[in-house]
């Protein structure tokens, strides 16, 4: 856990069921974190810091997969499946009231892998990802309400492989960066801005996340974009 005011971390409880180099996904509901470990589901809450096991995800088994919360609500699909190593371009949904799995209208792009997120205003956006070595710019909206996919503007960034995003709270922008620079997704006008390089240098695989108006991306070191209105 990470510490904005003493910028510190400190470890939280761990779980045995995680192993190394395994690819989970995660979404964010609340106080709580739904992972996925293979097809078993884990939900750490924050408060009591601690892990239970919920409802087995019934889709295939993937790695590279793209999760994302929207309304309370979780959704994830696309990755590769294994053990045959095929693009998904399923969306399964998660209501965590009822800990139950529903599939949803599939992803309406391609096929891919390491596809990034965020949510804002009540949709999802899914930008980015890999298929058999092509790498794709393109950005579509998810609308939960309609179980429906738009496809939006594309982002000019560099490619990358499973980009950091988040969405700076109350402002009603999405954040996004290639490793290098730190881009800017404004959905009112479907238009995306270049805010400059990261701090630091060139960074692969980082995590990114939002407290208040600062967004951080973390993984040897850890930087801070700050937004002002």
């Amino acid at each position: 856990m990470f510490d904005p005011t003493t910028q510190s971390w400190s470890k939280q409880s761990g779980n045995s069921n995680f192993y190394l180099n395994n690819s989970e996904e995660v979404f964010v509901i609340g106080d709580n974190a739904y992972v996925l470990v293979d097809n078993h589901v884990w939900q750490y809450n924050q408060p009591s810091n601690q892990w239970t096991q919920k409802q087995n995800f019934p889709g295939t088994s993937r790695f590279g997969g793209t999760a994302i919360a929207v309304n309370g609500k979780g959704y994830l699909g696309l990755g590769t499946s294994e053990p045959d190593f095929l693009d998904l371009k399923d969306w399964w949904q998660y209501d965590p009231g009822s800990d139950s799995w529903t599939q949803k209208h599939d992803f309406g792009g391609d096929a891919r892998d390491d596809a990034g997120a965020f949510s804002i205003d009540g949709k999802g956006y899914v930008l980015f990802g890999f298929h058999n070595g092509t790498a794709f710019k393109t950005v579509w909206q998810y609308d939960p309400v309609t179980d429906g996919w738009t496809k939006k503007q594309n982002c000019p960034a560099s490619a990358q492989s499973a980009p950091a995003s988040a969405v700076i709270g109350g402002v009603d922008v999405g954040l996004m960066t290639d490793g290098n620079d730190l881009w800017e997704y404004n959905p009112a006008t479907d238009s995306w801005s270049d805010q400059g390089a990261v701090l630091g240098g060139y960074r692969q695989w980082p995590a990114g996340f939002v407290i208040g108006d600062s967004y951080f991306l973390a993984n040897l070191s850890v930087v801070a974009y700050n937004w002002s209105r």
